[in-house]
């Protein structure tokens, strides 16, 4: 597989637009409200087989 380079034209961020994190944010406080509190795993073997009918 060949990659070729891609022209990307960006420009800096407008320090005196609002965002939604303040400047002096951490990494943390930003990835933090996006990871799963409490996985809950309710697997149905039974559903499944009654939904998919796969063949044997």
């Amino acid at each position: 597989m060949v990659h070729s380079p891609t022209k990307l034209n960006t420009s800096a961020l407008d320090p005196t637009l609002p965002g939604r994190f303040a400047p002096d944010a951490t990494v943390r406080s930003i990835v933090t409200p996006l990871m799963v509190e409490e996985w809950i795993n309710t697997t149905s073997h039974k559903a499944y087989y009654d939904r998919c009918q796969p063949i044997t």
